[in-house]
């Protein structure tokens, strides 16, 4: 896929300036090389260009850093969900067997209605 550099995106590689053209994308990007080709909407040449030796240890770096004072909070984060996930299965536990016990309920009262309905027949009948 290639994405849009702003037109005013200045790289220097192989002796080439971005700065002066309008459109230019990126063709593809090398994490084994560093290196990222651009190719010019303008022009048919692609430039090259690589990031100095000392830029990937610094991102390496930051990243490790980030990761460092991310993994609490993510592992922090995860427990709450589990804690809260399992509340709420506890809770269509008890909503489950509230059911049961409400249906068991409704079936008895029907049964003591038809039962109430024939006593009555019974007494009005004699």
């Amino acid at each position: 896929m290639l994405k849009r550099l702003p037109s005013s995106t200045s790289a220097y590689g192989d002796g080439n300036s971005l700065e002066n053209r309008n459109v230019a994308f990126i063709q593809s990007v090398s994490t084994q090389t560093d290196s990222v080709t651009v190719d010019s909407s303008t022009s048919n040449d692609n430039i090259r260009f690589t990031q100095p030796d000392y830029v990937r240890p610094v991102i390496e770096e930051c990243f490790e850093e980030l990761e460092d004072k991310l993994k609490p909070t993510f592992y922090h984060f995860c427990s709450q969900i589990l804690t809260l996930l399992h509340e709420q299965s506890d809770k269509i536990e008890l909503i489950n067997r509230q059911s049961i016990l409400v249906e068991k309920l409704m079936q008895e009262n029907k049964e003591l209605k038809k039962r109430l309905d024939r006593l009555e027949t019974m007494r009005f009948g004699c």
